[in-house]
Order: structure tokens, then sequence, then C-alpha cells
């Protein structure tokens, strides 16, 4: 579960449940700050009635493998980071 960190309050989102929830440091409890009710699978659909727009009706992409690499990269980033307790640095 991808969380980002501000001092010493986190930021975690949940893409099975659509959870965003918000840990304080002065309150020191999770608090859910947004919820998406969604079908587990509704991203994936979307993605594949897409890719089969651009195949079938020429759409332009909404991603393009560059995107997808730079994503990588910082999903890398933060998970080796994770693990050697340190932060991720991300230029966007």
């Amino acid at each position: 579960m991808p969380e980002l960190s501000h001092e010493l309050d986190y930021l975690r989102w949940n893409g099975m449940t659509g959870e965003v929830a918000l840990y304080a440091a002065g309150t020191k409890k999770w608090r859910v700050r947004y919820r998406h009710p969604n079908k587990r699978y509704d991203s994936y659909l979307a993605e594949w009635e897409h890719f089969m727009a651009c195949v079938t009706e020429h759409d332009t992409r909404a991603v393009t493998g560059e995107d997808g690499v730079r994503v990588i990269q910082i999903i890398e980033s933060a998970r080796n980071e994770a693990f050697s307790g340190g932060q991720a640095s991300v230029v966007i």
C-alpha cells in the first residue's frame, strides 16, 4: 500500500478499497480522508476499453511507454528507500 510522508504525518492509499487515509502525528490515528466506492476491477476495465479504442479507432494514447517507465522508476525508488529506512526524493 503506497504511503507518502511529510514530516510526521502520513498519507496512505489503498487501491483495493478506494480509501485515502491520513495519519496525523498529533492525533496518532488514521482517518479516512477520501473514499471512492468502486468495483474492484473498474480501472482495469477502463484501461482495456481505452486500449481497444486506440487499436480500433486510432484514438490517441492516454499514457505513453515513457510515462510507464517513469512510473516504474518512481515506484522502485520508493520501494528501495522504504526497505533501507530512507525517504524517496522524486523529481516530476
